[in-house]
Parts: C-alpha cells; sequence; structure tokens
C-alpha cells in the first residue's frame, strides 16, 4: 500500500468515525482512577451563598441553600478515565475528564454543571443530539448519563444539573 492509500484510508476512518455518536462524560471516584490528577480546584462552599469553582473547560457553580453544611468542593482534571463502554466516545473538551469531590455529595438544590467539548462537533447536529455527559458508577462498573440541560454551541458547552 503506498503512502497516498495509507492517507486515504485514515480520512475515511477519521470521517466515518465523525458519522458515530459520540458521549461527553465526567470520571468517577478517586479511587476509580489510579492515575494522576493534572490540575485541582478547590472552593470552600457556604449553606448561605453557595459557591463557584471552575478548572479548564469545567464549571459547577451551586446555589444557596444546595448544601447541608459548608464544606470544601474540589473539582480535578484528569489525564484519562477509565474504559468507556462500548460505541462512547470521548468528547470532552480541555481534558480527558474532570472528577467532582467529595464522592458522593448530594445537593439540597441541583448543582449546574457546564463543561466544554470538542470544537469539531459545534456543526454536526447529529453528534450534539447524541452528546451526553456520563458518571462512571463503581457499583455497575459502566458509564451512567446525566441529564442534560442543554448545549451551547456558541461557547461549546453542555450543560446539566446534579442533586
Amino acid at each position: 500500500m503506498n503512502r497516498n492509500s495509507v492517507t486515504a484510508v485514515f480520512v475515511f476512518l477519521m470521517y466515518a468515525a465523525g458519522l458515530v455518536p459520540v458521549n461527553l462524560y465526567a470520571a468517577g471516584s478517586e479511587s476509580s482512577l489510579p492515575h494522576p490528577v493534572l490540575k485541582k480546584e478547590s472552593a470552600f462552599v457556604t449553606k448561605k451563598y453557595g459557591g463557584v469553582i471552575r478548572i479548564g473547560e469545567a464549571e459547577i457553580t451551586i446555589p444557596a441553600g444546595a448544601v447541608k453544611k459548608d464544606m470544601e468542593i474540589t473539582v480535578s482534571k484528569l489525564p484519562m478515565v477509565r474504559q468507556l463502554d462500548e460505541g462512547m466516545g470521548n468528547a470532552t473538551g480541555g481534558s480527558a475528564g474532570y472528577r467532582f469531590e467529595p464522592k458522593g455529595t448530594k445537593f439540597k438544590k441541583a448543582a449546574t454543571i457546564r463543561m466544554g467539548f470538542d470544537k469539531e462537533l459545534s456543526g454536526n447536529e447529529t453528534a450534539l443530539s447524541n452528546l451526553y455527559t456520563f458518571f462512571y458508577n463503581e457499583k455497575t462498573q459502566h458509564w451512567e448519563a446525566l441529564p442534560r440541560v442543554e448545549i451551547d454551541n456558541y461557547t461549546d458547552k453542555i450543560e446539566l444539573l446534579q442533586e
């Protein structure tokens, strides 16, 4: 096979891969990944005022009254995540994934999470309609979709609510 044929095969594979629905996901707990984090950002979130944590292309906004008590929330930028389930692809912008801690935190009011996605998807309505954020469920050992609120084509971010 000559060089032009190899290039043509690669271009076709890239085109074919673009036709497959893509999913966006975030990572599970600290124990789910033995790999180091690229960067961490933490903030003290208060019951009275809530708080915002931003790192890379991820952001979580926690409203007033969402936490039972004042607490530190951490978001970590990850270099890699657990193996994806069949049919999934990573479209996370700015990192392989993000971890939100402390593990198991439940909010009394929904927190808003916004995460960047691959900018090449912006013009592909089919890919965007299949774009979701996932978390890794350690009990079932599978990725589970989180409810999506909207996709912002202007900022290339997906928004979801988390309780």
